[in-house]
């Protein structure tokens, strides 16, 4: 099924072509005006991080920055629809895109945000979500070039997730 959908429709490889989205920045602005960083620095170098962004922006780099020990909008945290709720909620929002806030819940009670959504599988059952031999290598194949070009973007600091 995953195999399929990401053979299919190929927004699903795009969305992870980070070097090509990059290098279209690159043509408007100098690389020395951009600071690429990866989530997994965000996540676990958190500190470290911040500082060199920081530091990038021209903020003193030990400012101290409450929470940084906190993970906000984290996926087990956030609800999930079924299926006629999704789905009407989909299709509210393509038809009321201005209605921004309904669509996040800001005007809903925390009682009934809870009732109409239900929680996310934690990510220990994400972790167990599975793909075939076949799809892994489709997806390396395709993104091959385009990791290879992303870890010279990020000088060294990434290693490409064993694709490149």
């Amino acid at each position: 099924m995953l195999g399929d959908a990401v053979r299919l429709n190929s927004v699903y490889i795009d969305y992870s072509r980070y070097a090509m989205q990059i290098e279209r920045y690159l043509e408007f602005f100098d690389r020395s005006q951009m600071l690429l960083l990866t989530s997994e620095g965000l996540r676990f170098s958190r500190g470290e991080t911040i500082r060199s962004v920081l530091a990038f922006i021209g903020v003193d780099e030990d400012e101290t920055i409450g929470n940084l020990d906190e993970e906000f909008y984290r996926t087990e945290d956030r609800p999930a629809y079924g299926r006629i709720l999704g789905s009407t909620r989909r299709m509210l929002k393509e038809r009321f895109p201005r209605a921004v806030g309904l669509w996040r819940g800001r005007f809903l009670p925390p009682w009934l945000k809870k009732r109409l959504g239900r929680p996310v599988r934690s990510a220990s059952s994400l972790s167990e979500v599975t793909m075939s031999g076949a799809t892994k290598e489709m997806i390396s194949r395709e993104l091959v070039e385009d990791v290879q070009r992303l870890r010279a973007h990020l000088r060294g600091e990434f290693d490409g997730w064993g694709i490149a």
